[in-house]
């Protein structure tokens, strides 16, 4: 077998894919804001509302995206193990994207 070339992307799918990983990290970390000393201090500002209202925009966006990307599989990947012989397992294309925008895997 030959080497593998590695897959080019263009640099929209690069920005698309980094703007992808950026809003999931801030999601998925949204919940600690209210963790801090300091803002508990500040709730009673009223301003409590843009927090969620982005928090909430983020979501849609990240929804939006996996819309986008589609249910499908990516890759059927053939296991070859004696007592499995052509069994085949896919990799969703959300998971591959996932795998590769959020978790940093080649």
């Amino acid at each position: 077998m030959g080497l593998l070339k590695p897959m080019t992307l263009s640099h929209a799918q690069v920005s698309v894919g980094r703007f992808y990983r950026d809003l999931v990290e801030r999601h998925a970390c949204a919940g600690l804001k209210c963790s801090s000393i300091e803002s508990t201090r500040s709730r009673g500002s009223g301003r409590g509302g843009g927090f969620m209202d982005a928090v909430l925009r983020d979501r849609q966006e990240i929804e939006h995206l996996r819309r986008r990307i589609g249910s499908g599989s990516a890759l059927v990947v053939r296991r070859i193990r004696p007592s499995k012989r052509g069994s085949r397992t896919s990799i969703p294309d959300q998971r591959l994207v996932d795998m590769v925008c959020v978790e940093d895997r080649p």
